[in-house]
């Protein structure tokens, strides 16, 4: 039995081992979650907690503005893969090389990166105060729960959106296996399909875990997120040339028709015939 990582592992595990692609794809699941854990807690996790501590004295947001004792423009900590910064000047700009760049405006949250700011508005309703002698504390003694929480939400979030995949490209998979003459059911078809994915995502964890490691820029680990996306489906149609070939049955009716078919030039009957000649007297029948 090959391992599900060939087309023939993917189809022959699909057809046998439900209860071995359920730990398979959760083993996967924490693999992703543990990379992506990783890669927050060492490139992202410092720069916020910098951050915290060097927030102004006196910032807060209220009624969705965010302000400070006197109007500022600075760049708390920054990387190369995300910087934050401060903006309550809005005569002053703030120049920014890292991959994501998060900008607390006086009128809303701006997220950057390659394609522009996306802005987000402060939630309605709250007054949060930021001043860092009290935020810090306070998030110190929670930081470790949020972790352990953003593991479990992606461990879990991967696992589901696998599924909700695979049941998306069911459809399609079991008109392939029609129309190529393979044998396929429910459960065997939507495994494939979910076996199928895991290479892909395999993929993608190492160009992440390459992206961490400062192996790759940040376009070429777009890149390859786009390339996982139709890895799977061709990965998907060449599993499903591995799966069995549907069995043809004969009909009945020709079945019974070669049983009761005589041979002519069988010498048992040619000898029974000589045996009982024709009665030129007799009555015809």
């Amino acid at each position: 039995m090959s391992f599900p990582c060939t087309f023939r592992g993917i189809a022959d595990w699909a057809d046998q081992f439900r209860t071995g692609v359920l730990i398979y794809t959760l083993a996967m699941g924490f693999l992703i979650a543990s990379v992506m854990g990783w890669f927050l807690w060492t490139k992202w996790l410092p720069v916020w907690e910098s951050s915290l501590a060097q927030l102004p004295a006196g910032s807060v947001i209220e009624k969705q503005r965010f302000a400070t004792p006197t109007p500022t423009s600075v760049s708390l900590t920054s990387n190369r893969f995300i910087s934050i910064s401060v903006r309550t000047d809005p005569q002053s700009e703030i120049s920014a090389t890292s991959d994501v760049r998060v900008i607390l405006d006086e009128s809303d949250l701006r997220v950057g990166s390659l394609f522009g700011y996306m802005h987000l508005p402060y939630p309605e309703g709250y007054i949060i105060d930021l001043d860092p002698v009290q935020l810090q504390p306070w998030w110190l003694s929670r930081s470790y729960f949020f972790y352990l929480g953003g593991f479990t939400l992606i461990w879990i979030g991967f696992s589901v959106l696998w599924r909700v995949i695979a049941a998306i490209y069911w459809v399609p998979v079991f008109i392939l296996t029609y129309l190529w003459g393979r044998t396929s059911s429910v459960g065997t078809i939507f495994r494939l399909n979910l076996l199928s994915l895991m290479p892909p995502a395999l993929f993608m964890t190492v160009a992440l875990a390459l992206y961490g490691l400062e192996q790759l820029n940040l376009q070429e680990f777009l890149v390859a997120n786009a390339i996982h996306i139709p890895m799977g489906w061709g990965i998907i149609l060449l599993s499903v040339r591995k799966l069995e070939v549907r069995s043809l049955r004969p009909s009945t009716d020709s079945s019974e028709s070669k049983k009761t078919r005589t041979n002519p030039f069988d010498s048992n009957e040619s000898n029974q015939a000589d045996r009982n000649p024709r009665n030129p007297f007799g009555t015809s029948e």
